[in-house]
């Protein structure tokens, strides 16, 4: 199977991402390389732009809709690493990290499990909305305090 990336934009400047599970452990590589140049399809009016997919010919060159070029094929792309967090399940529920995503096991053995959120999407706010007399007493303070 063909290596396979999307353009997208990463510090103002247009890179083709292609992104991979671990095996071993939960983590997500995602690489990014930068793109040096944009070409039109054959006889086509639109140069490939963010959003389009491409496929990975070999020596830095992806093609899709148009092509675009990201160097010689020796040119390194950045790489970030990031945690796949595990799903939430119900309490006493078994999850495990397996050939390369979550599974959880059921009455029928284990079955895949997807992802969780990660840890940076805000929690909800649980609660009646009340505020602690902690609370209110340090907003009065700073009323106060003006």
């Amino acid at each position: 199977m063909a290596m396979q990336g999307k353009i997208v934009e990463r510090n103002g400047k247009l890179c083709v991402h292609h992104a991979f599970t671990e095996n071993e452990q939960p983590f997500r590589q995602n690489m990014f390389w930068r793109i040096l140049e944009r070409r039109r399809e054959h006889g086509g009016m639109r140069v490939p732009e963010v959003g389009d997919i491409v496929r990975y010919d070999g020596s830095g060159q992806w093609s899709g809709r148009g092509s675009v070029s990201t160097g010689d094929g020796s040119t390194q792309g950045e790489i970030e690493r990031v945690p796949v967090p595990p799903p939430k399940v119900p309490r006493g529920r078994q999850v495990r990290w397996y050939q390369g995503q979550w599974e959880k096991l059921t009455a029928r053995g284990w079955v895949p499990a997807g992802e969780g959120k990660p840890a940076t999407d805000p929690a909800p706010i649980r609660g009646r909305g009340r505020k602690t007399k902690a609370q209110l007493a340090s907003e009065i303070d700073d009323y106060l305090a003006k």
